[in-house]
């Protein structure tokens, strides 16, 4: 099987670094605890998170900044379909 096969091909060894929970939430802008585990319990885009020994959860950096990445551009679509709305709604 190829690496594009197998999806490494775009993954560096930065993006495979694991970061921890307070890296995870920092990365989000600082979000609580509470509203990281809503993200895990509701986001079905949202990065697994890798449990290697106990309670302790980490995740890989890559896909982390792949799905920051992501809502950042879902939300400048958003943004311009609402400016296109009001303009459309200006010229009827």
């Amino acid at each position: 099987m190829s690496a594009e096969a197998t999806g490494t091909s775009a993954l560096t060894d930065d993006d495979l670094t694991l970061i921890d929970t307070g890296e995870t939430m920092a990365m989000l802008g600082g979000i609580s605890i509470a509203t990281l585990w809503r993200l895990i319990d509701s986001d079905p885009e949202f990065p697994a998170p890798i449990r290697l020994r106990g309670k302790y959860r980490y995740w890989m950096r890559g896909p982390m900044r792949a799905y920051v990445r992501m809502r950042a551009e879902q939300a400048e679509r958003e943004k311009r379909e609402r400016f296109a709305a009001k303009a459309a709604a200006r010229t009827r």
